[in-house]
């Protein structure tokens, strides 16, 4: 057996491929053309979240527990997040960490019911965000105004 591991032909390296014949890293599964419209998507979706909240950069990767280099790579379309990251990016912007997870393309999009605002109004989930947190008196007044203002649209269409 030893004999046969002596022998210089029986242990040859493995051959990789030159790299001219590798295929370019698409991010695992992903063809070319998925790659760059997920980040795409994710692109938008943090400068879209950054501006309506009136957010700098360093801010999202401060809160978010991420390197400053992260967040410009994702902005300029460069990289998509990773769990943790997205975890991160949702408790930062007080987001549901299954739309986060969905703009990242590790979910699926919902194709089964209609798109609401919190899905896409960045405008919108700001404006939540900063309602929740207001202190709790300031947060009952808004909340009753609307619930007033829904009560009076029913009755009004019901009419």
């Amino acid at each position: 057996m030893q004999e046969v591991l002596d022998r210089p032909e029986a242990v040859a390296p493995p051959v990789l491929p030159s790299a001219a014949v590798r295929r370019p890293r698409t991010g695992g599964r992903l063809t070319g053309e998925e790659r760059r419209r997920r980040l795409e998507i994710w692109a938008e979706f943090i400068n879209s979240e950054l501006e309506v909240r009136n957010m700098r950069p360093a801010q999202l990767a401060l809160y978010a527990n991420v390197n400053p280099s992260t967040v410009s790579v994702w902005r300029h379309k460069k990289s998509l997040p990773d769990r943790e990251a997205v975890l991160g990016v949702a408790r930062c912007f007080r987001l549901p960490v299954e739309l986060v997870a969905e703009k990242a393309g590790m979910l699926p999009p919902v194709a089964t019911r209609p798109a609401g605002r919190i899905e896409t109004d960045a405008e919108w989930r700001a404006l939540l965000a900063d309602i929740d947190r207001l202190p709790n008196d300031v947060f009952n007044c808004i909340k009753n105004a609307l619930r007033t203002a829904l009560r009076s649209q029913r009755r009004r269409l019901a009419s």
